[in-house]
């Protein structure tokens, strides 16, 4: 009788066990075929807080044609990943770290930063003017 329950007991555990997997299977599966609707979620995020930092900290640069020191280009970095995780919320965020873990997510934000930083359009244009004035 005793192995009987046992039994019964192993059998529910490995049921138990298999239904988890499957859970975890379908929601990476989902994760699979919505990227696209992710990614665009993340850029939507990304953009609002680069522009939202790139007013706050870097445009005065860009206007005046300097570059921007080092130290405040990593100090925007570091405000830019903050911002974008609050923008995005808790329970947003925590599905970006299942689909990336939380230091490629985090790679993936700073080199977007810095993308965007370095096709700087005000910055360039104020360069130009500065090198080529216009007669």
């Amino acid at each position: 009788m005793i192995s009987l329950i046992s039994f019964c007991f192993f059998i529910l555990f490995c049921f138990v066990v298999c239904f988890f997997f499957w859970l975890k299977f379908k929601r990476e599966s989902f994760f699979i075929t919505n990227f696209i609707n992710y990614q665009t979620v993340l850029l939507y995020y990304m953009d609002i807080a680069y522009l939202i930092i790139y007013k706050d900290q870097i445009f005065i640069y860009s206007l005046e044609a300097m570059k921007v020191p080092d130290n405040l280009v990593e100090k925007a970095v570091k405000d830019f990943c903050k911002l974008t995780e609050k923008f995005m919320g808790d329970k947003l965020f925590k599905v970006f770290r299942e689909i990336y873990t939380l230091t490629s997510l985090q790679r993936r934000l700073t080199q977007y930063f810095l993308d965007r930083y370095d096709e700087d359009a005000i910055r360039e244009n104020a360069l130009n003017n500065l090198t080529n004035p216009k007669e």
